[in-house]
């Protein structure tokens, strides 16, 4: 199954193979020859998953790709069964057992062997040639190898490595309610996730994004920031208003990770009476609150329909949460035009790169 996330779908040459049951998700790039198995998940979360020339992901082993650790599996690798890959380097020709496990800034050497059931701890580093026993414990960089009955001495080193800040973003301490809320609100993201198809790049061989090609193309000239040049309202009765005022301000942003704002207002809005925004008076808020549009969320690109969908996790005005906001495309040089219909009407708008 290959899946379209945060914009990205994944990329698979036509020398690759991806068994039918085997999951790919969102920015994955294969390397010619590469395999991968029955029931193996390589997903990107914010984050790539690169995967080298003629490396085999065997069967029911989860490679997960993050924004400050992408998954990058060097060419000549055996990632084995089960095994867990999480934000994690393995250079070339290393091999990582049955069940062995990789967590975030973890790296794995040239040649060097993760036995069966295996951990490399958070930001550790195993050096090249080194062999991880079965069950035991790479720690720290360069890592330590630690029997797993060793709890106090795997712990000394494990507790400077910040496994919580590294994995989850937050101090060490923090409650888990409020942990999960965030995990939550993260992989919440996968609910506009849509189905990229079953073409390759170089046809057969098993997999690639429907339209891949053609969606890369209209997100890279995406990228970047973008300044407003109108918005304007199209009436059933054929005239035009601008919402905002003919001379309204606006920035609109698509990233590389697959996210985008919005924020647009008037030209015109008085200073308020503090610099405080809390002291404002009931008179300076009903002002403002109209002059200004804005949301964040992720994009995915539809370049059979010619659409940009705004994907929305929240913004100014609360009813747009959890909504697609779809934005039908076209490109006059070095402008973005962007027409719609919303739930308050047409809307045309045009924006100029920066």
């Amino acid at each position: 199954m290959l899946i379209e996330h945060r914009g990205r779908g994944p990329v698979v040459p036509g020398s690759a193979y991806v068994a039918p049951s085997a999951t790919l998700c969102g920015a994955v790039v294969l390397g010619e020859g590469a395999r991968v198995l029955h029931g193996a998940v390589l997903t990107s979360e914010d984050g790539e998953v690169r995967v080298g020339e003629n490396t085999v992901v065997m069967e029911h082993a989860l490679v997960r790709g993050r924004a400050g650790h992408p998954a990058v599996i060097g060419d000549a690798v055996m990632i084995g069964p089960h095994a867990h890959v999480n934000g994690a380097v393995v250079r070339d020709e290393a091999f990582v057992a049955t069940g062995a496990s990789l967590f975030p800034g973890a790296v794995v050497g040239v040649g060097a062997e993760v036995r069966i059931n295996a951990v490399v701890q958070v930001n550790s580093r195993v050096e090249a040639g080194t062999v991880v026993p079965v069950g035991w414990i790479a720690v720290g960089d360069p890592a330590r190898l630690l029997p797993p009955a060793r709890h106090e001495d795997i712990w000394a080193v494990q507790r400077e490595l910040d496994f919580p800040r590294t994995v989850y973003g937050v101090a060490r301490g923090t409650p888990m309610r409020e942990i999960m809320a965030r995990q939550s609100a993260f992989y919440g993201s996968h609910r506009h996730d849509t189905d990229a198809g079953a073409r390759t790049d170089g046809g057969g061989g098993g997999g690639g994004g429907r339209g891949t090609d053609e969606a890369e193309r209209i997100r890279a000239r995406l990228l970047g920031a973008w300044r407003l040049v109108t918005w304007q309202s199209l009436h059933p009765d054929g005239t035009v208003s601008n919402p905002l005022g003919e001379d309204a301000l606006g920035q609109l942003v698509y990233t590389g990770s697959g996210h985008a704002s919005a924020q647009l207002l008037r030209a015109d809005v008085p200073r308020f009476a503090s610099d405080d925004w809390r002291r404002a008076t009931p008179q300076e808020t009903a002002s403002a609150w109209p002059a200004y549009f804005g949301y964040f969320g992720t994009f995915s690109v539809d370049p059979e329909a010619g659409a940009v969908v705004h994907h929305i996790e929240s913004g100014w005005f609360p009813n747009l949460a959890g909504t697609r906001q779809v934005r039908h495309y076209r490109f006059e040089d070095d402008r973005l035009v962007l027409d719609a219909d919303t739930s308050w009407g047409k809307v045309h708008l045009v924006w100029q790169k920066l």
